[in-house]
């Protein structure tokens, strides 16, 4: 299985969570085959030790609501038997008051009512407490978790976001993260409570009839038990059902959000991924409807043979009183008792499987924050100061992870300083790759790239970028003002500073273009939260003006003009000369308009430099650029 960067696993997923075939063709609008069984058994005691992380982690997050909901947890726990033992004494008394007749004292029998409302009242402030601290936690998890799930995606390198096995470990990690936390929280709690409970209640049992207790511990280890497979057949549905959940999102995505509805439309696509949707979402529903009947069924069996152990023993309980052996008062203790008892160890076994299942998801967070970056390491070398660099590559060979043939093929290239180089070639021949492995978005296989004298592999890949001003091929359309669309090109520098973002675009050309916008540099662009909506060209413009804010040495154009007419071209190329002007340049075009006015042209051609030369000397030689040129020429 071919590896990625860093010796991670790498393989192409299909809806149904299986391999894509090497073969190529598609897997069907049916419903996909079934999927390997993945349900691990996972040892306890790392689910344990997952759990302690969690509460570690909520107790820094927000130490007061935590200590609140543990304290109102554990006061409620003593409620129920706190409550019984003062209905059973509130019985005796008013049965005493009956018996000694009229004008018999009510002290006592008030006594009673009084602590029985005290209770009553304790128990309801620990519940609005409890509701209260939850949710104030829910939301402290919610911002911490977060941001820490987002905090350490930004640290990892692009080539762990290609890799399925990683996304699929985000996903897993992301699927709200601070629900997680605050349910494995709360379930854990209510264990810790409904324990304590049943203490208090089992000690108030056992001075009436102590054996009641054997039944239900009989029933009650079974039941727990089933409760941690059940919570293991659920994770383990999750798990290995992720990647059909993100290619549920993806049909979800494609169907309801622009661009792609446009094509969507003209190809009447609607009902094939609406299909292929429900393909994937029925058969985890199926699933998922399996387990919880099994669930409901072991249930029920458990209240069932519980019930009957109870009212069993209640039945033998009540002939006593009724022959004189035990008193009313003992009836009520024991039938309420009993009775909640049988119901707390129900609840306690099922929030036990809901705790542990809950600890097993806390692990998909803690997963997914000890994966590391897959590009491993260097020394962390500040990238040296200038106004223009020299970059080289050195017998470089690479090839893209999954991929079966390299990229690029032993690859030897120097850039001078201040020098401007176009990379020409057919789709698929290098260009793009060979730029990413400049600014380090990938290490090659083998050789080494310089950057300013020094291997990239050694520099601070932060320091690096901040050396590099890029307008990529694929640039991002930002939903934010028309001025944040231009800062985020230098936002540490321009965030904030209206008079150096206007000189920006004055001197990038895109001034008229933001000034005619309803709002000028505070229009909002886009529309998930605006209404103002760019054509392609004008969004590239954008882009050009975003990386020529950058006071880098190096300047990477990725198909500047794949947008632009022919007046904006040449505009963009104008102000090209001033920007890079300097600088070191590198152009990726197919546009030999733009290529021509290079000091340099590289051909690649199946990932080796074919030729090179000024333009003028590639035309003359008659090689793979001048028949690239005729063809281009014709074309227009």
């Amino acid at each position: 299985m071919p590896l990625g960067r860093g010796g991670r696993e790498v393989t192409a997923n299909r809806p149904d969570g299986g391999p894509v075939p090497a073969t190529g063709g598609g897997w069907g609008a049916g419903p996909p085959g079934p999927l390997p069984d993945e349900r691990a058994p996972v040892p306890l005691r790392k689910v344990l030790a997952d759990g302690r992380w969690a509460l570690r982690f909520t107790w820094r997050t927000a130490p007061a609501q935590t200590g609140l909901l543990v304290g109102a947890e554990l006061v409620k726990s003593l409620v129920p038997a706190g409550l019984t033992l003062v209905f059973g004494g509130l019985v005796d008394a008013a049965t005493a008051a009956v018996a000694s007749g009229p004008g018999a004292d009510p002290r006592r029998l008030l006594a009673w009512v009084g602590a029985a409302f005290g209770l009553a009242v304790v128990g309801g402030l620990t519940k609005i407490a409890e509701r209260h601290a939850g949710r104030r936690l829910l939301d402290e998890l919610e911002v911490r978790l977060t941001g820490v799930v987002l905090e350490h995606a930004a640290s990892l390198d692009v080539v762990s976001f290609e890799d399925p096995a990683t996304l699929d470990l985000l996903e897993r990690a992301r699927r709200d993260p601070a629900a997680s936390f605050h349910l494995f929280l709360l379930n854990a709690l209510h264990v810790l409570g409904d324990g304590l409970q049943g203490l208090t209640l089992a000690a108030v049992l056992a001075a009436v009839e102590p054996w009641l207790l054997v039944p239900l511990v009989v029933l009650a280890v079974p039941y727990g038990l089933f409760q941690w497979r059940a919570a293991s057949s659920r994770y383990g549905q999750e798990t290995r059902y992720t990647t059909r959940r993100r290619w549920s999102q993806y049909f979800v995505q494609l169907l309801t959000r622009a661009p792609a509805v446009t094509e969507i439309k003209l190809l009447d696509l609607g009902p094939l991924l609406l299909e292929r949707f429900r393909s994937v979402a029925s058969q985890f529903r199926d699933e998922s409807a399996l387990l919880l009947r099994r669930s409901a069924l072991v249930g029920a069996l458990f209240v069932v043979l519980s019930s009957a152990a109870l009212f069993a023993v209640l039945a033998h309980l009540g002939l006593r009183v009724v022959a004189g052996q035990a008193s009313v008062g003992s009836l009520v203790v024991f039938a309420g008792a009993a009775a909640r008892l049988r119901a707390v160890v129900e609840e306690t076994l099922a929030y036990l499987g809901s705790a542990l299942e809950r600890g097993l998801f806390v692990q998909n967070l803690r997963a997914f924050l000890a994966l590391g970056p897959g590009l491993l390491p260097g020394r962390g070398l500040a990238v040296a100061e200038g106004d223009a660099t020299e970059v080289e590559l050195e017998r470089v060979t690479f090839t893209y992870p999954g991929g079966d043939r390299p990229a690029l093929r032993d690859i030897s290239l120097r850039i001078r300083l201040g020098e401007t180089v176009a990379l020409v070639g057919e789709n698929g021949a290098g260009k793009t790759t060979l730029v990413r492995l400049i600014a380090r978005i990938y290490d090659p296989d083998s050789g080494s790239v310089r950057f300013g004298g020094s291997d990239v592999r050694e520099l601070d890949p932060a320091s690096l970028r901040e050396r590099i001003a890029w307008v990529l091929q694929d640039f991002t359309r930002f939903e934010a003002t028309a001025a944040e669309n231009l800062a985020f090109g230098d936002w540490r520098r321009l965030i904030g500073n209206r008079r150096e973002i206007e000189e920006l675009a004055r001197r990038t050309g895109v001034a008229p273009l933001v000034e005619s916008l309803p709002s000028g540099y505070d229009t909002w662009l886009g529309t998930q939260f605006g209404r103002q909506q760019l054509s392609a060209g004008q969004w590239q413009r954008l882009a050009i003006a975003r990386a020529f804010a950058r006071r880098a040495p190096l300047l990477v154009l990725d198909e500047p003009t794949a947008s632009l007419d022919v007046r904006a071209e040449e505009e963009l190329f104008r102000r090209f000369r001033e920007v890079a002007a300097g600088r070191t340049a590198i152009l990726v075009s197919h546009r030999f308009s733009t290529v021509a006015m290079a000091d340099r042209i590289v051909v690649l051609a199946e990932g080796r430099v074919a030729e090179a030369g000024s333009h003028a000397e590639l035309l003359r030689r008659g090689g793979i650029y001048a028949e690239l040129f005729r063809l281009h020429d014709r074309m227009r």
